[in-house]
């Protein structure tokens, strides 16, 4: 065997080791990006998990915000009602007192 053929056997072998370890790194690759994304996942999952119960207690304190608002809105319409009828009281016991000849002071 002369030397020509000699490289061209030893170029060969050189293309099928540096085939395998193409295959063999490629395959560690893909092995490697389905670990991680196996580990991503499992770490969204746990953050999905805490956002969902985050979630859970902003609605309950959105759902306590609400009812007190609805309460106090009652709360000023009956202010707003008994405020009313307080100056109707008023005026009528004014006019009561001028018919009466009575002397009233609202301030008293």
């Amino acid at each position: 065997m002369d030397r020509k053929e000699l490289e061209e056997v030893l170029k060969g072998f050189e293309e099928r080791i540096s085939d395998n370890l193409r295959q063999e790194m490629d395959d560690k690759l893909d092995q490697f990006a389905m670990s991680l994304m196996k580990h991503m996942n499992e770490r969204f999952d746990v953050v999905d998990r805490r956002f969902e119960a985050v979630d859970q207690k902003i609605d309950k304190v959105q759902s306590s915000v609400d009812e007190v608002h609805g309460m106090l809105e009652v709360e000023r319409d009956e202010r707003t009602v008994i405020a009313h009828q307080l100056d109707r009281h008023e005026d009528w016991i004014e006019r009561a007192a001028r018919k009466l000849n009575i002397d009233y002071d609202q301030a008293a």
